[in-house]
């Protein structure tokens, strides 16, 4: 083999690689964080878990294949004010990484956490991912690691009837 074949085959493979990096939206800068500290990571300066008045969910809005919204069967909503369970849902350890491919699913729950200076964030939760959006509204994604998420599994259990 020449050498101007080996330089092209390396070409090849590392374009490749950075196709696939691409595609498969794979950080090489990340690593996998839990639930709690994805929150702390997200709060400005001055809040603190020790802040939140309460949390209000409701089931969120989803799109399908079509582009079709559908609208949520249950347009209840619920306010968790009790400060043990705030705390063992914002503490939680599942483990999350922002990076990789998500799964856009047909039940997803929107969180607010709202905080006693009156500042809100919003979090949109999947079985498969967490969506976290900003004060500035960037939005960013974290694919759920654990083979159970123990949040949505809470927030599911809330309407049950």
């Amino acid at each position: 083999m020449s050498r101007s074949n080996i330089i092209w085959l390396g070409t090849l493979v590392l374009f490749l690689i950075l196709v696939a990096l691409i595609y498969f939206n794979i950080s090489l800068t990340s690593l996998p964080t839990t639930f709690s500290n994805m929150i702390k990571d997200n709060l400005e300066s001055e809040e603190a878990f020790q802040q939140v008045e309460h949390i209000v969910v409701s089931q969120g809005s989803t799109v399908d294949d079509d582009l079709k919204v559908i609208r949520p069967d249950d347009d209840r909503r619920f306010t968790i004010e009790n400060e043990s369970d705030i705390y063992s849902l914002l503490n939680s350890d599942m483990r999350v990484y922002n990076g990789g491919r998500i799964e856009q699913t047909d039940k997803v729950f929107n969180f607010y956490i709202h905080f006693e200076d009156g500042s809100e964030h919003h979090y949109r939760i999947a079985e498969g991912y967490i969506s976290a959006t900003s004060t500035d509204q960037d939005k960013t994604d974290y694919k759920v690691l654990d083979d159970q998420n123990e949040v949505f599994d809470y927030l599911v259990s809330l309407y049950d009837d």
